[in-house]
């Protein structure tokens, strides 16, 4: 026995009769959203929906979960006076303010309430002639009578009605040339135009109004010798100033008077061959004979006509080497051969061995540049060349030497190894030769000449005297003095 209800608080698993006595929690309400029948002891989980604001038409005290069904009585309408946001039930309340009077000219038939505003539009100036007394907003209908023309003598700028009153003067001469149709009063003012210049072949004696029309007949052209400047109308009597005579180049057949300007042309330079003492017009046609040729000795830069006359300069002495057979006058141009045992063309005279040098030049001596003892001036090598006694490298009988090249880190060691007293090399030394290098994968690989300190030459290759020392992986090295060159490659031995 006992309870077998597995929701219940005292639920046993052991009992297979179940005695009544289980306790089921739950809202035991039953008004309550969730009531539960099953439960026979209430634990305080009932829930009761309804409005829980106080303020509210509907308010429910026993909810204890609002529901939203809250209403609020109130003007619901944003457009109304009144409006209530809060409201959320219109009561019919709403208040709309306006001008309520449907004879008032701002009648708002959807205001309910009249507030005051009610127009009525007239005139609200007393003195006008249509003043309306009920009126309370001026509609700028006021009349004002007067004259409203300006161009009136009486005009009144305060009117607004004209009544017919204006004052209009002007002229009321139908045959004046400013007659005005709408003036009412003579001013005196009537113009009659035309010319009133007493001087004028057209002069009219009732015009009081010079309209520019006054002739006054006279020569117009200017060009012409009775030019009248004032006159305005051609009468044909212009007279023209020429040259009348046909045998000048101007004649001028249009001409009524000869004004002395007649032309005639020809050569009017007294010192021409062809002068016209009758012209009084250059046209040119000058003669001056004399030597047009620009290259002659007497050259005329004034003759025109070649007469002849011309003479040209040259070297007229036959030994000469620039002699010209065609010369008249001796200009001082003739030239020789610097020396005698050259032709005119530099050419030697004797050359016994062809070298291009005249024997009477020929020099014997040192004619390497590298050697202390080269001289420029000897045209012949009599091998008498000596590379030691000019070193500025070190004293004489030096054991050792270092040699600076042009690339940094790179240079060669000169060191005494043995002098010689015996055998094929008596009274020679052996030298050791070192190349110092910067880059780890340089290395010497090629000798090309070496010349021995103290002159002793041995060569080892055919070519120029200079040593040459060929290195891997370096550009081309230089030395001072005798000394010439050293020569290196990177990438691969030669």
């Amino acid at each position: 026995m006992g309870c077998t209800n597995p929701n219940g608080l005292n639920y046993d698993s052991d009992a297979n009769t179940d005695d009544g006595s289980c306790i089921v929690p739950g809202c035991t309400n039953v008004e309550a959203d969730n009531y539960d029948p099953e439960a026979n002891q209430n634990d305080g989980s009932c829930i009761l929906s309804g409005c829980t604001y106080s303020d509210a038409a509907n308010y429910d005290p026993t909810a204890n979960t609002d529901d939203g069904s809250c209403i609020y009585y109130g003007c619901i309408d944003p457009e109304a006076d009144n409006f209530d946001p809060t409201a959320n039930v219109d009561d019919g309340g709403c208040m709309y303010l306006g001008c309520t009077d449907s004879s008032a000219d701002n009648f708002d038939p959807s205001a309910n309430q009249n507030d005051g505003t009610c127009e009525y539009l007239g005139c609200t100036v007393p003195v006008a002639s249509n003043f309306d007394p009920t009126a309370n907003v001026d509609d700028g209908s006021c009349l004002f009578p007067g004259c409203t023309n300006p161009d009136a003598a009486n005009y009144d700028a305060t009117a607004n009605d004209d009544d017919g009153s204006c004052i209009l003067e002007g002229c009321l001469d139908v045959t004046a040339s400013n007659y005005d149709a709408g003036a009412n009063t003579d001013d005196g003012s009537c113009l009659y135009p035309g010319c009133t210049d007493s001087g004028a072949s057209n002069f009219d004696p009732d015009a009081n109004l010079n309209d520019g029309t006054c002739l006054f007949p006279g020569c117009l052209d200017s060009d012409a010798l009775n030019y009248d400047s004032s006159a305005n109308v051609d009468d044909g009597s212009c007279q023209y100033g020429g040259c009348i005579d046909p045998n000048a180049v101007n004649y001028d057949d249009s001409a009524d008077v000869d004004n002395g300007t007649c032309l005639y042309a020809g050569c009017t330079d007294a010192a021409a061959s062809n002068y016209d003492s009758g012209a009084n017009q250059e046209d040119g046609s000058c003669i001056y004979p004399g030597c047009t040729d620009n290259t002659a000795v007497n050259f005329d830069v004034i003759a025109n006509e070649d007469d002849g006359s011309c003479l040209f300069g040259g070297c007229m002495d036959p030994g000469a080497c620039n002699y010209d057979a065609d010369a008249d006058v001796e200009d001082g141009s003739c030239f020789y051969p610097n020396v005698v045992y050259v032709d005119c063309d530099g050419n030697c005279l004797n050359d016994e061995d062809g070298d291009g040098v005249c024997d009477e030049d020929e020099f014997s001596g040192c004619t390497d540049a590298l050697a202390c003892n080269y001289n420029a001036n000897m045209t012949e090598d009599d091998g008498s060349c000596e590379y030691c006694s000019c070193s500025e490298e070190g004293p004489a009988g030096l054991d050792s030497f270092e040699y600076e090249t042009n690339e940094a880190g790179y240079g060669l060691e000169l060191s005494r190894v043995m002098d010689h007293s015996t055998g094929p090399l008596a009274g020679m030394t052996t030298w050791r030769l070192t190349a110092k290098l910067n880059h780890v994968d340089d290395m010497l690989f090629q000798v090309n000449r070496v010349i021995i300190m103290g002159g002793q030459r041995v060569p080892v290759s055919d070519e120029e005297e200079t040593l040459i020392l060929v290195l891997q992986l370096y550009p081309v090295i230089e030395y001072p003095v005798h000394m010439a060159k050293m020569q290196t490659t990177r990438g691969s031995h030669a």
